[in-house]
């Protein structure tokens, strides 16, 4: 998968093309937010996602609903979800629907 490439890079530029819309403009306003906390807060804390937000392995199944989809992605008997949405006919990670996105905050 070439987002989990781009994640591994750290380079959250190389990530942005693979993100919802939402999740861009979010990770974009992140320098404003820490600027204007007194970099207090910052959307990241360390400026990077986890490379591991992204599961390696084989995709086992894809359900697709809509605008939606989620893909299964199997390691050994370990199986995570990603969640994707189409926008512009492109499917993008919907990052902010993903659990590990989250607990990266904490």
């Amino acid at each position: 998968m070439e987002a989990r490439t781009a994640l591994a890079s750290g380079k959250m530029t190389a990530l942005l093309p693979w993100l919802a819309a939402d999740a861009r403009a979010l990770l974009a306003a992140e320098p404003k937010i820490a600027s204007a906390s007194g970099k207090l807060w910052r959307v990241l804390p360390d400026g990077r996602l986890p490379a591991t937000l992204l599961p390696a392995g084989e995709v086992v199944r894809t359900v697709e609903l809509g605008q939606r989809s989620v893909v299964t992605i199997q390691r050994g008997r370990t199986t995570a979800d990603v969640p994707l949405r189409l926008e512009r006919g492109q499917w993008r990670l919907d990052l902010l629907a993903m659990p590990g996105f989250w607990r990266t905050l904490l």
